[in-house]
Formats: C-alpha cells, sequence, structure tokens
C-alpha cells in the first residue's frame, strides 16, 4: 500500500513538473515579451510609472512588427532594410519619452548586448 501511494505522488508531480515545462515552451506573445523589456528597462533606467506604459506600448507595437517580418517572404535584404527601420524608429520613440541620461544608459546597454552577440557569434 506504501509503494502504491509513494508512486501515487511520484506520477503526480511528474506529471505536474511536465505539464509546466509544456507550457513554458509556447512563445511569448508580443505584448509579454514588451511587457518583461520595460520591466527590465524601470529596473536598470529607473523609470517612472507613465515611461513605463509608453515604452511598453512602444515595444509592444515594435515586436508585433518584428513577428510580422520574421513571416516575410521577400529577399533577406529587404527584410533587413524593414528591420534596420523599424529600430530605428523605436529609439526616435524611446528618444522622446526617456530623459537625456537614460536615453543615454540605453544605448550604453543596447551597444553592449550587440558587442556580446557579435562575440557570440564569432566562436
Amino acid at each position: 500500500m506504501k509503494r502504491l501511494f509513494a508512486f501515487s505522488i511520484l506520477m503526480l508531480l511528474f506529471t505536474t513538473a511536465f505539464s509546466q515545462t509544456a507550457q513554458s515552451d509556447a512563445p511569448a506573445s508580443a505584448a509579454d515579451r514588451a511587457h518583461a523589456q520595460a520591466m527590465r528597462m524601470k529596473k536598470v533606467l529607473a523609470l517612472s510609472d507613465e515611461q513605463v506604459k509608453q515604452v511598453e506600448q512602444i515595444f509592444t507595437e515594435h515586436l508585433l512588427r518584428m513577428d510580422e517580418l520574421k513571416k516575410d517572404t521577400r529577399m533577406a535584404a529587404d527584410i533587413q532594410k524593414d528591420i534596420d527601420a523599424r529600430k530605428q524608429q523605436t529609439d526616435e520613440q524611446l528618444k522622446t519619452i526617456l530623459t537625456p541620461e537614460q536615453y543615454a544608459k540605453y544605448k550604453e546597454g543596447k551597444a553592449k548586448k550587440q558587442q556580446r552577440n557579435a562575440a557570440e557569434v564569432q566562436k
């Protein structure tokens, strides 16, 4: 009886852990990713609540457009031009919301991330 009970508990734990893993494999929505990005920026850049709302809206729009571009079937060079233009537009929007100090820190963090990504690609 004890073995049956222990086996039942083990199976319950296993199925619960498996179902949580399966759910976390689903891609997050653009809104969820935008919210996470806004929360990281709030922490790093000390954003106000109003700035967080605005940044979240900008990133939601940006990520929705990036998701559309990932599905685009045009030539890669054409898609890359659209991606670069969208990134530039997003940066310009952020520049109007962030203080000069916050924007400088944002650009610095972005540059460091690009360097890390370039180093990983070279490996």
